[in-house]
């Protein structure tokens, strides 16, 4: 399972879920159309697969929503948002 946080840099910085990656909404859809190669050298993990779970969160679940709906269009199936507050 892979564990997601949508929120920008400067928000992680103050604590994230630990084990999970960062990958700003503001860059999901850019991210998503690079090559697995260039995608995991810009964001230190693997690029997830369409069939792999994955979890999206962000600090109020607002764009966490969106990246689910962005990523669900472009055929990923197996996720789900959650949300923490804070």
């Amino acid at each position: 399972m892979l564990l997601i946080d949508v929120r920008e840099p400067d928000e992680v910085m103050y604590g994230s879920i630990p084990s999970s990656v960062n990958l700003p909404l503001s860059q999901l859809e850019k991210a998503m159309k690079l090559e697995d190669g260039r995608f995991q050298k810009q964001f230190a993990f693997a690029k997830p697969g369409k069939s792999q779970d994955i979890i999206v969160y962000c600090k109020a679940g607002v764009r966490a929503g969106s990246a689910i709906k962005y990523l669900q269009e472009k055929g990923y199936k197996k996720c789900a948002r959650c949300f923490e507050r804070g």
